[in-house]
C-alpha cells in the first residue's frame, strides 16, 4: 500500500495548496529520495521529513498557478540549512 502524498495524517498540508496559499521555502539536508512511503518502508524513515514531500509541495504549488511561490533545496549542509531565514520571514511579513 502506497500512502497518498496529501495525506494529512502524515502532516503536510499538500492537498490543502490553493491560490490564496502563503509563500513557501523547505531546505532539507537530504537528497530527494527514490523511497515510495508504503508500509514496508514508513518504519525507515521520517514520512514528515522525507524531501519528497518538499517536491509534491513545489507541484502543489504549481497547480495552483503561483509555482514561484514555492521553493525547495535539497542536500544543505546542516550548518547552512537556516541561512536566509531571517531575511524569508521579513520579506514575508513585510519587515
Amino acid at each position: 500500500m502506497q500512502f497518498p502524498a496529501n495525506d494529512v495524517a502524515l502532516g503536510h498540508a499538500v492537498g490543502d495548496v490553493d491560490a490564496d496559499s502563503s509563500r513557501v521555502e523547505l531546505v532539507y539536508v537530504d537528497p530527494l529520495a527514490d523511497l515510495p512511503i508504503t508500509l514496508q518502508t514508513i518504519g525507515r524513515v521520517d514520512p514528515v521529513h522525507l524531501p519528497n514531500f518538499g517536491d509534491e509541495l513545489c507541484k502543489a504549488y504549481a497547480a495552483a498557478g503561483h509555482g514561484d511561490d514555492c521553493t525547495v533545496h535539497y542536500e544543505v549542509a546542516q550548518n547552512a540549512i537556516h541561512a536566509g531565514s531571517v531575511s524569508f520571514f521579513a520579506d514575508l511579513f513585510g519587515g
